[in-house]
């Protein structure tokens, strides 16, 4: 019976080469995951950098001038303001 209790309590222990071999294993999955994560990480960066490459080159396209429709209805707006505020003042001093 005391033999049996001690070979159950041997058993459950495990060796030190067993438990660094795991733990080594456990360490270099870890590594691949990180690899994996690092490589997916490159990839968005390379897919960044290609983006702003393309708004580098469609820059030059940009055109800060303002439409010609756009400047006329302003005109139009100012003018018709104005000549809103002229027709209150009319009546205000009829």
């Amino acid at each position: 019976m005391k033999h049996l209790a001690a070979v159950l309590l041997l058993a459950g222990c495990s060796s030190a080469t067993g438990t660094i071999s795991r733990e080594t294993n456990d360490v270099r999955a870890a590594a691949v995951r990180a690899r994996d994560h690092l490589v997916q990480a490159q990839r968005q960066l390379d897919e960044i950098d290609a983006s702003a490459a393309q708004v580098h080159q469609q820059i030059a396209y940009v055109d800060d001038r303002e439409s010609p429709v756009w400047a006329t209805m302003k005109f139009i707006s100012v003018a018709v303001g104005l000549a809103a505020a002229a027709a209150i003042v009319y009546r205000i001093k009829k």
